[in-house]
């Protein structure tokens, strides 16, 4: 009873900042490909999902909400990835490497601290050979979450991807719109 009340205040809370949200016009509606930041990257959103760029690093999408569940997509140099970690990434890291940070910088995290590894392994994005990583961990009110991410790194930084979810009915249901959404991810060709 306790997780469907904390759902129920959950998706009240979401309704409302997704409201106000709407005030500000930060949140957009398209079917159209989505330039990354600084044009480093595109992706094409499943129907019905909204999306903002605030941070000027990276791209989060939502249906329901973002405590319902989420989608990012960013770009982030070497020098400015993983701050939390005294280990940085570098050029030329293997996918495995790069993974490991990804963990280390979960294990860091108030929220995601007591995350549990589910799945570690390759994975290939727009030709790009990197990682797929799934954690399972529960939040501060004891609901559970599942969490996806691809990474893979090139010459100047690492790209993420990543999924979030309630495992109570969102994770599996949206799994499918993020799957298609990875797979429309393309990084922009370098100008000449």
């Amino acid at each position: 009873m306790k997780i469907i009340n904390r759902i129920v205040k959950v998706l009240i809370i979401s309704t409302l900042l997704l409201s106000l949200s709407a005030c500000v016009k930060a949140w957009t509606k398209t079917d159209k490909p989505i330039d990354g930041p600084k044009k480093k990257f595109n992706v094409t959103l499943p129907a019905g999902w909204i999306w903002f760029s605030i941070d000027r690093k990276a791209v989060t999408a939502t249906r329901d909400g973002l405590n319902i569940q989420s989608m990012r997509f960013g770009f982030w140099t070497y020098e400015k990835a993983f701050k939390s970690l005294k280990k940085k990434p570098k050029s030329g890291m293997l996918p495995s490497e790069l993974a490991e940070l990804i963990v280390a910088v979960y294990r860091k995290s108030k929220l995601t601290k007591n995350a549990k590894i589910l799945e570690n392994s390759p994975y290939t994005i727009d030709g790009n050979v990197g990682f797929k990583l799934r954690i399972s961990y529960n939040d501060n009110h004891g609901l559970r979450f599942m969490r996806m991410t691809y990474g893979f790194g090139v010459k100047d930084g690492i790209y993420v991807l990543s999924y979030n979810a309630p495992i109570l009915l969102y994770y599996n249901r949206d799994l499918s719109d993020f799957g298609q959404a990875v797979k429309t991810f393309r990084v922009a060709a370098k100008k000449k």
